[in-house]
């Protein structure tokens, strides 16, 4: 059940009912605890996602994903000495190849809750109406690229692209 509200994006939802599996589970099994820590990671919470990767790992020393979701919350955070430290570790678990197809498949959990997170943060920043992710990009791109059209105010392509960007968030007055 807290996988379903997870994929259908009720993100309190799925970490009550996971939180809530996890507390019922004898067993020690991970599969609760793994997917509480990739909805935590989806609703933007990197931090206590990478918290519960750090329980899993403990629980589980030779857990490869475990150490991979713990690198890419700790990445994600900035905290990269944690993340060479759960390098080190996971290195000595698993093959190269394995490690890195891990974190491969981890990334997107952590950039969806990053995507997410900046939604909202730009939600309550703004009182307009509510801007969807690729509008907030492309605003974010218009100020990048004015700030590349004050450097180098000959670059044609600089100034199209802005010109796009401007268009895209409906101000064709810019544009």
């Amino acid at each position: 059940a807290g996988q379903l509200a997870d994929t259908m994006g009720a993100d309190d939802l799925a970490i009550s009912r996971l939180n809530r599996a996890v507390a019922l589970d004898v067993t020690n099994d991970t599969k609760a605890p793994v997917a509480l820590a990739k909805s935590h990671m989806h609703a933007g919470r990197l931090a206590a996602g990478g918290r519960w990767w750090w329980r899993i790992a403990r629980q589980q020393g030779h857990d490869v994903q475990a150490w991979s979701g713990l690198i890419v919350c700790a990445l994600a955070t900035h905290r990269t000495g944690l993340a060479w430290r759960a390098l080190a570790t996971m290195s000595a678990h698993g093959t190269p190849a394995q490690c890195r197809k891990i974190i491969a498949e981890l990334w997107p959990h952590a950039i969806c809750g990053q995507v997410a997170s900046h939604a909202a943060e730009d939600r309550t920043e703004s009182e307009q109406t509510p801007l969807s992710p690729l509008l907030s990009l492309a605003a974010r791109a218009c100020a990048t690229l004015e700030k590349h059209a004050q450097r180098v105010p000959g670059q044609a392509d600089t100034h199209y692209h802005l010109a796009v960007c401007y268009n895209a968030i409906g101000d064709n007055t810019s544009a």
